[in-house]
């Protein structure tokens, strides 16, 4: 179990590493930090917005949701070559991240069939 979650954490920081190398291009090394802490920010407000969604939408409804934000955000990134376009992207990719990780795991808790996790 550590080993998957050491994996997992490694691959997150591969892709934080490469995303602000990319973004790196568009605002300035100087404020790449200023972007993940809004995108973080707001996905702090989006923690604690999300179980209002979820008990009104459902965990599906809302993970499909948030994955078909997440794939919109990608190709912002990847498609448009404006700033503003790519960092609206790269926060709203930020945010879809977090809060489909979270949704991720109410909805395999939910339909785990272990009572003990």
């Amino acid at each position: 179990m550590y080993t998957i979650a050491f994996l997992f954490a490694v691959s997150q920081a591969l892709i934080t590493y490469w995303i602000s190398d990319f973004l790196a291009g568009y605002v300035g090394v100087e404020n790449i930090g200023l972007f993940f802490t809004l995108a973080f920010a707001i996905s702090i407000i989006g923690v604690n917005v999300i179980p209002k969604l979820l008990s009104k939408n459902g965990v599906l409804y809302t993970a499909l949701t948030i994955s078909i934000l997440y794939i919109v955000a990608l190709s912002f990134m990847g498609l448009f070559e404006s700033s503003i376009v790519v960092v609206l992207g790269f926060v709203v990719f930020m945010i879809s991240r977090v809060l489909f990780a979270l949704t991720n795991t109410i909805f395999l808790e939910r339909n785990s069939s272990d009572a003990l996790t």
